[in-house]
């Protein structure tokens, strides 16, 4: 079994390593591939949502449109720059709402954030399909789900390989995308030329008859419906500010070079497509994106043409499956650093051996699998859902900002061009969430908002959950600091010789080291007569929280000194012979496994002990929230000949 994880996997990768650390970071030019696609793949349905919204009879409005597009994607870029230098260590707009406006703000701007990257995965996934199936005649249509489904399951098993083993492998396709669409669409603008004109004059002409037969305000409202329909094209911006923590050092400066390859291109192939659109007379024809019809006009029906039509439309998919990675590699981070503040269960900040959040992988894989199979994939539901979800967060994001640099005024030198370009990116997302809302709201934009309300009622019952577990756990702690240990943990006692006479008490310690004495303590009332020796084992978790950042390993190292410190003082003042042994790790329960065989081989006669926490009123989420690493350890020993006993401390909440 181990080969074969290791096989489908990968080989473990030691988290304490320099090399290890350069190795999993990234270039600017891999974070535009790897986090950048998202907005890029956008413009394969996003251009299209909003050519649909304007109509046959409106068509040329699009020109509007395209130039609204390419200034939104600029506006929105240059504010989550300012995002970047606030939160060098990444959280994006979780930590942005969290740190600027109130912790409240930043657990609705974090779950709209998840749920917009599952959104992420499963649009772009669908949209993938849709493209290759654009090639497959009508009556192959009904294994476009199955397909769908498949593809999703392929992404989440290469996210569990790590972040560059997906980036490396869709790296040709992204570097296709972008070479073949800008010369297609510099092709379809030039071939054309002649046009542009006309374009301009039928541009005028139609908006100058709404004018006269419905008014400026019809005018208005239809091409504002237009551009937030077409909303799906800014997304993805994002990306880049919430996994700063993932790009290679100087971190600010690389996240702004990412940034802007990421405006750049997204502005010229969306605005281009959408220019194109107009120039072709692109019409919709069933079971064919507006892409297909787009380049298949300009590439004729020669076979070379068919030939780099089908090669186009592949690498349209490829970007999409690109757009949905970047969903498994942007939810995870903001799953964890919610889970790292408690407000969601901490197993989403744990990483595995490949130093991936696996278990937020899973849970994106899973949510997005969950949307598809009910939505059938279809993508104009799933815009609608997109689009209100990533627009709540980005217009929390920027008012967040916005605040901020007027607090900042006549202090920060640059306070009042920052606040304009917030203020502007701000006005924007507010916009294109209420006309999204208000217009959509039969078709699904409720349901997001309910879904996310409903996620932050639930984040809002765990951090209670876990508030009162931890302050009780620090009273109880300071209380045997006080009372028990009377001399200085600065200095580390020497370790008496142990007996061999008697059993030795092998202790689980946890975070908490008034459950450690405690389990000891009852440990002493059980056995009173035959436990002489004791060995104390302690992991330290590496998890997001310290990932990538040199000070946070170090302070872990420091703080698991600190209990060795601690519990060898206060055992041998109390007359126990003791040994401390412990490590950090990304996987606590391998790690705890190799220290017990450690202990097994050196020592006779072990007992082993652990603590728990159980709360006077167990319900749902205790159940949920307290995860099981004893009784997985128990488990592991049964298998081996070996008892765990668990010591239970109850505690009111």
């Amino acid at each position: 079994m181990k080969k074969l994880k290791t096989l489908l996997l990968g080989k473990p990768l030691d988290p304490l390593s320099v090399n290890t650390r350069s190795a999993i970071l990234l270039i600017a030019f891999f974070a535009w591939i790897g986090l950048g696609s998202d907005g890029l793949s956008s413009a394969n349905y996003g251009p299209e949502m909003a050519f649909k919204a304007l109509g046959t009879s409106h068509s040329y409005l699009a020109l509007y449109i395209a130039i609204m597009m390419a200034a939104t994607v600029f506006i929105i870029a240059l504010s989550y720059n300012q995002v970047i230098e606030l939160f060098p260590n990444g959280g994006g707009g979780y930590k942005v709402a969290n740190r600027l406006l109130h912790p409240y703000a930043g657990v609705i701007s974090g779950i709209a954030l998840i749920i917009d990257y599952i959104l992420t995965i499963a649009i772009s996934v669908s949209a993938a399909s849709d493209a290759l199936f654009s090639l497959l005649p009508a009556w192959l249509q009904g294994a476009n789900l199955y397909f769908k489904l498949a593809l999703l399951i392929v992404l989440t098993w290469l996210n569990l390989r790590g972040m560059k083993e997906s980036i490396k492998v869709l790296t040709p396709i992204f570097i296709g995308f972008v070479l073949t669409h800008l010369a297609l669409l510099t092709y379809g603008v030039i071939a054309h030329s002649n046009d542009y004109h006309n374009v301009y004059v039928h541009t005028i002409n139609e908006s100058k008859t709404m004018l006269q037969h419905s008014g400026w305000f019809a005018l208005l409202f239809l091409i504002f419906k237009a551009y937030s329909m077409g909303a799906g094209t800014y997304t993805g911006l994002e990306a880049v500010s919430n996994n700063v923590n993932i790009l290679a050092e100087p971190r600010v400066k690389t996240g702004k070079y990412t940034m802007l390859y990421m405006a750049l291109s997204l502005s010229i192939v969306a605005g281009g497509i959408t220019l194109c659109y107009l120039l072709w007379q692109v019409t919709p024809i069933k079971g064919q994106t507006f892409n297909a019809v787009l380049f298949y006009k300009m590439l004729g029906n020669s076979w070379i043409g068919y030939l780099v039509w089908v090669i186009t439309l592949f690498l349209e998919a490829g970007i999409l499956l690109l757009g949905a990675n970047t969903g498994f590699l942007g939810g995870p981070a903001v799953l964890s650093n919610m889970a790292v503040d408690k407000w969601l269960p901490g197993l989403f900040s744990s990483l595995s051996n490949r130093l991936v959040r696996q278990n937020a992988i899973l849970f994106f894989g899973a949510g997005s699998l969950l949307i598809v199979a009910l939505l059938d994939g279809h993508v104009d539901k799933l815009v609608i859902l997109y689009s209100t979800s990533v627009f709540l967060t980005f217009s929390i994001t920027l008012f967040a900002l916005m605040r901020h640099w007027w607090q900042k005024r006549g202090i920060e030198k640059s306070w009042l061009r920052k606040c304009i370009i917030a203020f502007s990116g701000c006005f924007i997302c507010v916009f294109i969430l209420g006309v999204t809302v208000i217009e959509k709201i039969t078709s699904g934009s409720w349901l997001t908002l309910l879904i996310i309300f409903l996620f932050v009622y639930v984040c809002l019952r765990i951090k209670r959950y876990y508030t009162k577990i931890r302050r009780i756990m620090n009273k109880y702690d300071a209380a045997l600091s006080k009372h028990l240990v009377k001399t200085k943990l600065s200095i580390l006692p020497t370790t008496s010789e142990f007996s061999d006479s008697g059993y030795t008490g092998v202790v689980i310690l946890d975070e908490f080291r008034g459950l450690g004495i405690h389990t000891v303590l009852n440990a002493l009332k059980m056995f009173p007569e035959n436990l002489e020796n004791f060995v104390f084992l302690r992991v330290g978790t590496i998890d997001n929280s310290n990932l990538n950042k040199k000070d946070s390993l170090e302070s872990l190292q420091k703080s698991i000194k600190e209990e060795e410190r601690f519990f060898t003082t206060w055992a041998i003042e109390n007359g126990l012979n003791i040994k401390f042994h412990s490590k950090i790790s990304v996987n606590v329960l391998q790690s705890y496994k190799e220290l017990i065989d450690k202990v097994v081989a050196e020592e006779q006669n072990c007992l082993f002990f652990a603590g728990r926490i159980i709360a006077r009123k167990v319900g749902l989420i205790s159940r949920i929230l307290d995860f099981p690493l004893v009784l997985n350890l128990q488990n592991q020993l049964n298998s081996i000949g070996y008892n765990l006993i668990i010591m239970p401390m109850k505690i009111f909440t």
